[in-house]
């Protein structure tokens, strides 16, 4: 009988260490995934914030090397920034439906 209670505090043990790893995997499981989501996300966002920021680093160079002064860059900026909400507004209106 001293036979049974020992094994069967070793069963428990076993049964406890299995549990423990079993919810151990699972939070991993989960903070990959979570990981994952999260740099699909940052991937989602970042790629057109870097065109962007490319485009205007391009365009800025542009102007510099076209002898443009930081007075005209400046200027030129702002009719670019113009142009692009007035094309933001147009687009919105057009999928709103309305003129």
């Amino acid at each position: 009988m001293p036979d049974d209670r020992v094994e069967d505090t070793e069963h428990e043990v076993s049964q406890e260490f299995y549990r423990d790893e079993i919810a151990f995997d699972r939070r991993r499981t989960r903070r990959r995934r979570r990981r994952g989501v999260l740099r699909a996300l940052a991937v989602l966002v970042l790629i057109p914030v870097v065109l962007v920021a490319a485009f205007l680093v391009s365009y800025v160079l542009t102007c510099i090397a076209g002898g443009a002064t930081p007075d005209e860059v400046v200027e030129l900026l702002g009719g670019l920034w113009e142009r692009v909400r007035g094309a933001a507004f147009d687009l919105a209106r057009q999928l709103a439906g309305v003129g």
